[in-house]
């Protein structure tokens, strides 16, 4: 049994590091490990695979992970914030941005799985910077509840632009909400709405990356790991590569009538 634990542990250690390398998502990394185990899959020993640690029943109430353009996915066609690509080189910071007093986007989460009263976590992933920031107002509707709260963008000082983390704590309704929800999986609406105040002046905002989990621990990995949406070396033709395919996914969908009229993209190459 021990080397049984032992096979199920470097078996996982060794898709999380062959995954980091090719640059995919922590959720990617899960799924496949989980599949490997249901598939029987022998690990060193020639043993086949324990289980999961944590059953798919388990993950699956609240497991959204999206950042980049996937973030389109899950937001409503009324939003009017935008997706794009912002910088240069290791600077590059794709998102989906607003830039005006009253810019909003809307997320769908699923919490149809969750039981009534339930609590979950969020957490938003935005840029900060010593300019150009401005406020966004968080609020949820629908089948969800969450206090109201301000996110502020601007840092006063310094000159620098990076990733920041906004833990936000959320509950399923007690009862059914009195409208039906605006597409299927979208009980809960996360909204983001740009104030007409700023410390800066000016009132962009930017959406990196949204992830959500039952419990708080489970974001850790995502948080410091998987949503680090910053290349981290200089633009390479790899990654013009992975610029170019995000951006083409995107008018791909476009193309398909997949993404609401307003999407834009935008790709700024390296001069």
């Amino acid at each position: 049994m021990a080397q049984l634990v032992i096979d199920r542990i470097r078996a996982a250690l060794d898709a999380v590091a062959a995954r980091r390398s090719a640059g995919s998502r922590p959720q990617s990394v899960c799924a496949a490990v989980s599949a490997e185990a249901a598939a029987g899959t022998p690990g060193p020993s020639g043993y086949p695979l324990l289980a999961p640690l944590l059953s798919p029943s388990v993950e699956a109430p609240v497991g959204l992970c999206l950042k980049g353009d996937e973030l389109t996915r899950a937001m409503l066609n009324s939003s009017t914030f935008a997706y794009r690509v912002e910088g240069t080189d290791a600077k590059m910071k794709p998102g989906i941005i607003g830039t005006a007093p009253g810019e909003h986007a809307e997320f769908c989460i699923d919490v149809d799985r969750l039981g009534r009263g339930e609590r979950f976590t969020v957490l938003l992933g935005h840029l900060v910077s010593y300019e150009h920031m401005g406020i966004a107002r968080v609020t949820c509707e629908g089948e969800c509840s969450c206090p109201a709260e301000e996110v502020d963008a601007f840092v006063k000082g310094g000159q620098f632009s990076v990733f920041k983390a906004k833990v936000l704590e959320l509950a399923r309704a007690r009862a059914p909400a009195a409208k039906p929800p605006p597409r299927a999986g979208c009980g809960c609406q996360l909204r983001l709405e740009i104030l007409p105040k700023s410390g800066s002046g000016e009132f962009k905002f930017k959406v990196l990356s949204l992830m959500t989990a039952s419990k708080p621990g489970q974001l850790k990995f995502g948080h410091q790991a998987g949503f680090n949406v910053r290349p981290e070396e200089p633009r390479t033709e790899k990654t013009e590569q992975w610029l170019t395919d995000s951006t083409n996914r995107v008018r791909e969908r476009e193309r398909k009538g997949e993404l609401p009229p307003w999407a834009k993209t935008e790709a700024k190459a390296a001069g």
